[in-house]
């Protein structure tokens, strides 16, 4: 093959691939989602998620999160955002991501029972 095709079909290649690439939205908000709040017994799990929006409040795909706590060794956090109480207390998640932070506090309780169903009587009343 001669250098010239060669460096045409190059500069041809090149161009075709080099297309503007769209910047992702910018973030207007992060926001943190738990099915419940507070971790009820030492070495309960609860799994946190983070979402980004943009400007419109549309979901932003492919972001990721940093996960940290401000007390570890009361409330750890995975790098998933998997929360787990290790002792009595209380911590602040935070879910980080290009320059925004969103805290969320958990509280790690330990209950003196374990927990039972509760029946209603004949009235309806639960016990």
């Amino acid at each position: 093959m001669n250098a010239r095709l060669l460096v045409t079909l190059l500069a041809t290649f090149v161009a075709a691939c080099g297309g503007d690439v769209a910047a992702p939205p910018a973030i207007a908000a992060v926001a943190v989602t738990s099915p419940r709040g507070n971790l009820w017994d030492i070495g309960a799990n609860v799994a946190l998620t983070a979402a980004a929006r943009d400007a419109q409040g549309n979901a932003i795909t492919g972001i990721t999160f940093t996960w940290t706590s401000t007390n570890p060794q009361i409330v750890s956090v995975s790098p998933a955002g998997a929360v787990q109480a290790l002792a009595v207390g209380s911590a602040t998640i935070r879910a980080q991501t290009g320059g925004w932070e969103r805290p969320r506090p958990v509280c790690a309780l330990q209950c003196p029972y374990p927990p039972q169903e509760r029946q209603p009587d004949d009235r309806g009343v639960a016990h």
